[in-house]
Parts: C-alpha cells; sequence; structure tokens
C-alpha cells in the first residue's frame, strides 16, 4: 500500500470511529432530545433548519460522507512521494472529528428541552476546532515517517565553495513577516465583530480571530540553520521542524529573488516539489535534494548560505 493510501486509510478509519462516538453519545441522550431539532443557525442567531429526532442517523451519515470524499479528493491531488502525501491522514480525520463534534455537539446541548437560542454553537465551534486541529495532527504523525532519501552523491564544484582560508562551517538566519501581515489579523476583524453581533454570538469575533492569528504567530519567525549536521528549519515554537543531513543534499545553488506570492503567500509550503520557506521577497537559497526534490528558502543571505553548505556537503563526500 502507498503511503498516501495509508493516510487515507488511517484517515477515514479515524473520522468514522469520530462519527460512531458521537452517535453513540446522542444515542444515550435520545430520550431528552426535543421533537423538532435545531441543526443550523442563521445570521441573526436564529436557527433556520430542524430534523426529528429519527433523521439524526441520516445527519451523521451524509456529513460523514462528506468527510471522506474530501480524504480522497486530497489524495488524487496531493502527490504520490514527500511530506504532502501524508495530507489525506490529517484532513480526512480532522475534518471528519470536527464535524462529528459540531453535528453531534449541537444536537447535544439541546437534550433536557433547551431552547435553540440557547445552544452555545461558538462553544462548540471552538471545542470542534480545537479537537479536529489536535486530531488532525496526530493522524498525520501516525502515518509514520518518510522513507529514507536515497544517498547524494553529488559534489558541488570548487567555485561554488569556500576558499581553503575560510574555515566558516556553520550559518544561522532568523527569518521573520513583515508587520504588514499583521493586517491578515485585523482586517477581518470588524467583519468577525458585525457577525458575532448579528448571530447574538459574542464568542465567534474571538474564536475567528484565534483561528487567524494562532497560526500566524507560530509560523511568525524561522530559524535556519547550517552547519556539519546538515541544514534545519523550525519556527521559534519549536515545531514543526525539518532536517535535511549532508548525505542527502547533492548541491546548493542560488535564485537571483523569491516572492512570498510565487508560492502561494508567505510562510512554509510544501509543494509536489519540495519545501518552500518565503517570508518575504529575498534571493533565494535553493538545495537540490536526493530524491528530485528541492528546499527553497528567502534569505539575504542566500549566496553565504550556498557557499558554506556546498562546503560541507564537499567535504562530506570526502
Amino acid at each position: 500500500m502507498s503511503r498516501r493510501l495509508k493516510a487515507l486509510a488511517l484517515g477515514s478509519a479515524v473520522a468514522v470511529t469520530a462519527y460512531l462516538v458521537a452517535g453513540t453519545v446522542l444515542w444515550w441522550l435520545r430520550e431528552g432530545l426535543p421533537e423538532r431539532i435545531a441543526i443550523h443557525w442563521g445570521v441573526r442567531g436564529t436557527a433556520d433548519r430542524f430534523i426529528a429526532p429519527g433523521e439524526i442517523a441520516v445527519e451523521l451519515l451524509w456529513t460523514l460522507g462528506v468527510s471522506l470524499a474530501l480524504g480522497v479528493l486530497v489524495t488524487v491531488l496531493v502527490p504520490s512521494s514527500g511530506a504532502g502525501s501524508a495530507v489525506p491522514a490529517g484532513l480526512t480525520a480532522g475534518t471528519g472529528t470536527f464535524m462529528a463534534v459540531m453535528v453531534g455537539g449541537v444536537i447535544a446541548v439541546q437534550a433536557g428541552g433547551a431552547e435553540p437560542s440557547e445552544a452555545p454553537v461558538a462553544l462548540v465551534l471552538l471545542v470542534g476546532s480545537l479537537v479536529g486541529v489536535s486530531v488532525g495532527v496526530l493522524a498525520t504523525r501516525l502515518v509514520g515517517p518518510l522513507p529514507a532519501r536515497p544517498p547524494a552523491t553529488g559534489v558541488p564544484p570548487p567555485s561554488q565553495r569556500l576558499p581553503e582560508s575560510d574555515r566558516t562551517r556553520t550559518w544561522r538566519a532568523d527569518l521573520s513577516l513583515h508587520p504588514a501581515w499583521l493586517l491578515l489579523v485585523v482586517l477581518p476583524l470588524p467583519a468577525f465583530v458585525i457577525l458575532g453581533v448579528a448571530m447574538s454570538q459574542w464568542q465567534l469575533p474571538v474564536i475567528a480571530s484565534l483561528l487567524v492569528a494562532v497560526p500566524l504567530v507560530v509560523m511568525w519567525r524561522w530559524r535556519v540553520v547550517v552547519d556539519t549536521s546538515g541544514l534545519r528549519i523550525a519556527p521559534w515554537v519549536g515545531w514543526p521542524s525539518y532536517h535535511h543531513p549532508l548525505d542527502s543534499i547533492e548541491r546548493a545553488e542560488t535564485r537571483a529573488r523569491v516572492e512570498a506570492l510565487e508560492f502561494g503567500g508567505p510562510g512554509l509550503r510544501v509543494t509536489p516539489g519540495g519545501t518552500r520557506l518565503v517570508q518575504r521577497a529575498a534571493p533565494g537559497l535553493r538545495v537540490l535534494l536526493s530524491d528530485g526534490t528541492d528546499l527553497i528558502i528567502a534569505t539575504d543571505e542566500a549566496n553565504r548560505a550556498a557557499v558554506i553548505l556546498n562546503t560541507l556537503v564537499a567535504e562530506d563526500r570526502g
């Protein structure tokens, strides 16, 4: 079984398990559920879609089908190798868990005759988001490590290495986003507030802002290190981190300029061709790996980093 099919199978199993748990909880609560169960709320915070208790199973099944269909679609689109091949596990498991918590949660809070207007929809959204993201990350990790890359054999030419008199063997850089990217958090805030007021759910602007701000803060600053162990990159919180030992690197070269929008936006991007770390427009360090992929990092010291890395690679080859 290929890695991405294994990821899809694992993610699907987790999603189905999440729905079985949600269905079991609702079965226990069935006696306390009202005859008309609110399942969707409009922009004014009033319920606008209802189901009967006998339709709960259908509601769970079709939302589970959406999660599994999304996993199949992603499996077809993601690359067959590389870190992206574990995406179906995280996306299917995370989405399935999130939707199971959301559907099961909004039904469960109405047990005992609670009015739909009193249902803490925003709280269920927050819990579902946190649980879904956590389960998705765990599922991705459970897929297992990538297969080892074949040993690199390339030797960079002498013209791309340090002169013999230069004994520098370490290079470090801290790469931060431009402060202008904070607008991603600030600009949508009025819309979040208006939506929260319209739905009578004050928690919504807080939750929506956190969902945007937390990933941005985590990825705000990255450290890149080149030394005798190879090349390492990690955000300031320490995860996710990436390490490319010297025996997996063919050589390093530079690009005149790399733009963040060239790869879909700032931050870390995993593409079929390799990993890209672009915090702002700058010259690019391109590291060619032994499996045919590459790593591109935007840094003002791209040329210096490439020369030091090529020197270490050449010395590692003897």
